[in-house]
């Protein structure tokens, strides 16, 4: 396992093997990556005075992480993980996603509004303002082009096309949403504790595609999650570790009011890390952040097989990374 430390190298590489069908073209092999002391890229940043990008993140594929600490969203290659930029001017940036552009869209809490940058840009080329507080997640209809702006409020505002004026759900029943994603026919899902305690439980709500309203989609089994997001054949649901163990993450087939899980696999890291941010399915990898209070790190799983990160970007220190995303160039 390879461990990139960020807070002694602001570059480094992690290797990934060929994108699964649908969800990306295959990955380069991986050549040993060059280091930068962050001192360097910490006084390089000053210097710019803001958001700064370096000029060859364009034609990269990147990833987008937000700190919701800190204010910022790093962008770093991928899969090599040299850090090329930082956006900058958030406040309480959460939930990240990205459409068929390569447009990335950042979630931001106070103002609730939800950010459009371009592939490896560093200004802001959209702003919709989301008419509820807290909002956590976002997710692109890849029927259609909406954007779904999901709140721990149980709101969802529907952009059509990404544009104004929204359309507003609520998910009744519901205490509180968490990320969400579509499916590849258009229907949203998110995931929540649905139904009064002790007696409730986590459960989907969805947004049929054409819908009118938000229903509960029952597990068939009791778990805890908070994100969702379409791996290409099945919903991927999980994210959440409980009493500091492995993350599970579960493949769902849905029918009907009914979530049916058909396998799983454990993320495992640092036996008291604590787990609960949104993770994101780039080919046969998942990528999440994990650690414990001053020491957080990015890790990089195999999709199918779980354990162990095969990867890592670590020296994130107190930051507290919540979002996640990989925008692939769009010449590739």
């Amino acid at each position: 396992m390879k461990s990139l430390d960020f807070g002694r190298h602001a570059l480094g590489g992690f290797a990934v093997a060929a994108m699964l069908a649908g969800c990306g073209g295959a990955q380069p092999p991986i050549s040993a990556p060059g280091s930068m002391p962050q001192s360097r890229a910490i006084a390089r940043q000053a210097e710019r005075g803001g958001s700064w990008m370096l000029r060859e993140a364009k034609s990269h594929d990147l990833l987008y992480a937000s700190d919701n600490l800190s204010n910022e969203v790093f962008v770093f290659t991928y899969p090599r993980a040299k850090l090329v930029g930082t956006l900058t001017s958030f406040d309480s940036p959460v939930g990240v996603c990205v459409d068929k552009a390569s447009n990335v869209w950042i979630v931001n809490g106070s103002p609730p509004e939800v950010i459009e940058y371009p592939h490896g840009g560093t200004t802001p080329i959209a702003t919709l303002i989301v008419p509820y507080g807290a909002p956590v997640g976002c997710a692109i209809d890849p029927t259609t082009g909406n954007l779904a702006v999901i709140g721990t409020s149980n709101d969802i505002s529907v952009f059509p096309n990404a544009q104004n004026p929204p359309t507003n759900y609520t998910a009744a029943g519901f205490l509180g949403l968490e990320y969400g994603g579509y499916d590849d026919r258009g229907n949203l899902f998110s995931v929540g504790y649905y139904g009064q305690e002790p007696s409730g439980r986590d459960a989907l709500a969805e947004l049929p595609s054409g819908g009118s309203s938000v229903v509960p989609v029952a597990f068939n089994q009791d778990i805890k999650a908070n994100v969702v997001q379409w791996d290409g054949q099945y919903l991927s649901v999980g994210g959440q570790n409980y009493k500091k163990q492995p993350v599970p993450v579960y493949r769902v087939i849905v029918s009907g009011n009914q979530a049916s899980i058909v396998n799983k696999i454990y993320l495992k890291s640092h036996p008291q890390s604590t787990v609960w941010q949104q993770f994101w399915i780039q080919g046969p990898n998942i990528i999440q952040c994990y650690g414990r209070v001053n020491d957080q790190s990015l890790g990089v799983w195999h999709y199918f097989r779980g354990g162990y990160p095969d990867n890592k970007i670590k020296g994130f220190g107190g930051r507290s990374i919540w979002g996640v995303t990989v925008s692939v160039a769009p010449s590739h």
